[in-house]
Order: C-alpha cells, then sequence, then structure tokens
C-alpha cells in the first residue's frame, strides 16, 4: 500500500473515532454559563462528572485549581481577545512551573471554544512534536507550524489545525512507521 494512502486511512480513521468520541472537556467548557466559569473548567480540565482529563491527570487536581484561580485573574484579558493566539499567549503568560506546554495548549482550546476562537497554525506539544518531526525532521526548538507549511500531501485532507495537532499526537506511532518525511523529501514531486 502506498505511503499516501496509509495517511488517508489514518485521516479517516480519525475522523470515524473523533466523530465517535468528541473531546467531554472541550464540550463541557463549551457549555458554561459565562467565561468566569469558562476558564474555571477549561484550567480544571474536567469534564461535566468532575473526571480530569488524562492528558493532565498527572499535573493533579490542586495544581489544575490553583492554575483556574491564577487565570480568572486575567479574566478581562481573555473578554478582550480576538484570536486563539490571543487566548494560548494569555494562558501562557500566566503558566507556571507544573503548568506544561500540553496544559496550556489544551487549556487555551477549552478556552477557545468558549469564546468560538480556533487555531490558525499546528501547536506544537509532547506527542505533536514527535509527530511532527516525522514530517519535518529536525524542528529546532519551534512551537508551531502554520498550515501552509505541511507538504500538500497533508494540506490536501481538508483538515483543520486542530485536526492536524490531534493526529500527529494519537498517530504518531504510524507516522514514524510510514518514514513519512523521508518519503516526502524522496518525492519531491510532490511538493
Amino acid at each position: 500500500m502506498a505511503k499516501l494512502e496509509r495517511l488517508e486511512i489514518i485521516v479517516r480513521k480519525y475522523k470515524v473515532w473523533r466523530k465517535a468520541n468528541p473531546d467531554r472537556h472541550i464540550l463541557h467548557c463549551a457549555m458554561q454559563e459565562n467565561l468566569s466559569s469558562a476558564i474555571m473548567v477549561a484550567a480544571g480540565a474536567v469534564d461535566v462528572y468532575g473526571k480530569i482529563h488524562n492528558h493532565q491527570r498527572r499535573v493533579g487536581r490542586s495544581v489544575l485549581n490553583e492554575f483556574g484561580v491564577i487565570l480568572s485573574h486575567a479574566e478581562a484579558e481573555f473578554s478582550k481577545a480576538q484570536s486563539f493566539d490571543e487566548i494560548f499567549a494569555i494562558v501562557s503568560k500566566y503558566r507556571f512551573r507544573k503548568i506544561g506546554k500540553l496544559t496550556v495548549y489544551d487549556t487555551s482550546i477549552r478556552i477557545g471554544e468558549y469564546l468560538k476562537f480556533y487555531p490558525t497554525k499546528v501547536y506544537l506539544h509532547a506527542g505533536t512534536d514527535v509527530g511532527a518531526r516525522y514530517i519535518f525532521g529536525p524542528l529546532k526548538g519551534r512551537n508551531l507550524i502554520e498550515v501552509d507549511e505541511f507538504p500538500p500531501v497533508i494540506r490536501n485532507l481538508n483538515l483543520t489545525p486542530g485536526e492536524i495537532e490531534d493526529i500527529l499526537c494519537i498517530y504518531k506511532d504510524e507516522l514514524k512507521h510510514l518514514k513519512f518525511g523521508i518519503y516526502i523529501l524522496e518525492c519531491t514531486n510532490l511538493l
């Protein structure tokens, strides 16, 4: 099976999985009655049942709650935000030692969902960084990738930046086995 076909299968598999498994934590944040509640729910990484998202379990409830209190003091800043990038910058500004890049991104996604602002770039953290390296090679300390930097074989699959981020993280092992980065370099006619 050709590598492009395998990539398309990964994308189809992801879309079926995501449709059957919407992120309950994002949905719970989006349903909050006000921004203050949305900030606390986003930072606390909890769903409607109070269960912490598996990405943030190691951070712990008390640290996440502390993060929520700190971010709640920035409510006015969030209410003035005009893009996901601004939300991400605000969350990043208030992060402290126990709050990593993945928690910053996830919190920003949840607040962004409440405010209806979505990523226009692919943010790199933990697993997405690994998946992106299988496509681009060394990333030299980059924190994000513009969608138009991805090869056409990925851009042409009509994915949002958030979906690309998910795929890079969730399917990083499959991307590794595709050796897709090497494939893209070898097939310059696709670029």
